[in-house]
């Protein structure tokens, strides 16, 4: 049995839009909808039907920056550190406080000059005689780019920060470190933040450039040894191997989307009528097979997008399944939601008149949110993303997986 989340929408924390409020008033109330959010689930640490189904939610159409910060935190942070927390106890109570939303967390990965070429970031963490680690951003195009890191809500902030180890002068490969933030209030010294401007889909997140200058970390922030992997790219890949599930866990929020374009949209039919002639009765336009079609069409496509969701996720959770065989089936999946989800929510929105722009109707922002997710830090443009699927293409058929 799966937590139903409806009485959240009923309390105070989500009753109201607040359309006309500042920006950072929306982030402060997105951070705690986040926490409440997160929980509400309880456990989705786990990649169990409790925790596919937390991202299939309908609520996540009411607080798409909410549901962000919890893929975050969940699948790519928890996530990332989970492994490790089994060996090393004194991680345990950090992934508490993760699990419980008491601290946010951001995942920093992607820098100004390596996005996609990921692999060759600059950022550095340089060991010590004693143990810890010196971090430091060397140039401005090793900044962390789009990753949240300014103080909001008063929550504490800690990331999971991917940086180049460095001992004795010597490039031992790429690391993630965990490393403190803010306080909720103040930077951690050393450590800079800048807001970058909004980005096109409605709200999003408090995106921002980090830099970081001679920040001290404790030998305990290396998640990881300090031994020199004989294989740079395999290592890499495990270290990241949270983005495919996190590229697949947002391919499922299209099912979501796609039922509340189809319920506004079908609604908006039914209440919108035209006479028939010049001394005919008012007919709903939903009467209409011009109508009908995008709707109809948008509704069949969920029902077999959630049934294709629900098989793919069982796969997923195969511990037999190589690694390579379940990036396959996300990029699968992602490609063919996208592509599906857009024209339906064309389509939607050309039938729904001028009333479907209005901005409460989220029609718009859902289509663009779209594009503006799988662009930023969690994941890859469409572009990138049907490569990826060819190149997962041929290497399964030349490894007969």
């Amino acid at each position: 049995m799966y937590p139903s989340t409806v009485n959240l929408l009923s309390s105070p924390l989500f009753a109201h839009h607040y359309e006309d409020a500042p920006r950072l008033e929306h982030l402060e109330r997105s951070y705690h909808r986040a926490r409440s959010v997160g929980r509400h689930y309880d456990d989705i640490l786990h990649s169990t039907p409790k925790f596919w189904r937390a991202h299939m939610d309908n609520i996540i159409v009411r607080d798409t920056t909410a549901h962000m910060l919890l893929t975050i935190q969940y699948n790519l942070v928890a996530g990332t550190v989970a492994p490790f927390a089994v060996q090393r106890q004194d991680l345990r109570p950090l992934m508490d406080e993760i699990l419980n939303f008491d601290v946010s967390c951001p995942f920093m990965l992607s820098e100004l000059g390596h996005g996609c070429d990921a692999r060759n970031i600059e950022t550095t963490a340089t060991w010590q005689p004693d143990g810890s680690f010196l971090l430091n951003t060397p140039t401005r195009a090793a900044t962390k780019f789009m990753p949240p890191s300014m103080p909001v809500a008063g929550i504490r902030r800690v990331a999971v920060v991917f940086a180049r180890l460095l001992v004795n002068g010597e490039d031992r490969g790429l690391r993630p470190f965990i490393v403190p933030i803010n306080d909720g209030h103040q930077m951690v010294k050393g450590v800079k933040s800048w807001l970058l401007p909004e980005i096109t889909g409605g709200r999003q997140l408090d995106h921002g450039l980090t830099s970081f200058e001679g920040v001290h970390l404790p030998p305990s922030a290396l998640l990881g040894d300090l031994a020199k992997p004989t294989n740079m790219r395999d290592h890499f890949l495990s270290a990241i191997h949270r983005l495919s599930t996190g590229a697949l866990c947002l391919s499922l929020w299209m099912i979501p989307f796609l039922k509340c374009a189809s319920f506004i949209v079908g609604k908006y039919s039914q209440n919108r009528t035209v006479q028939q002639g010049v001394h005919g009765e008012r007919a709903p336009i939903i009467s209409f097979r011009t109508q009908q079609l995008p709707v109809l069409h948008a509704l069949a496509q969920v029902a077999v997008m959630e049934t294709f969701a629900l098989w793919v996720t069982e796969q997923y959770n195969n511990p037999s399944l190589h690694p390579a065989a379940k990036h396959g089936l996300g990029v699968i999946v992602k490609a063919v939601f996208l592509q599906n989800s857009q024209g339906s929510l064309s389509d939607l929105i050309e039938r729904s008149g001028a009333q479907g722009m209005c901005p409460h109707n989220q029609l718009g922002t859902f289509e663009a949110s779209l594009l503006s997710y799988y662009w930023d830090g969690i994941a890859f443009q469409q572009p990138k993303g049907l490569i990826a699927f060819w190149r997962s293409t041929r290497q399964g058929l030349s490894r007969n997986w």
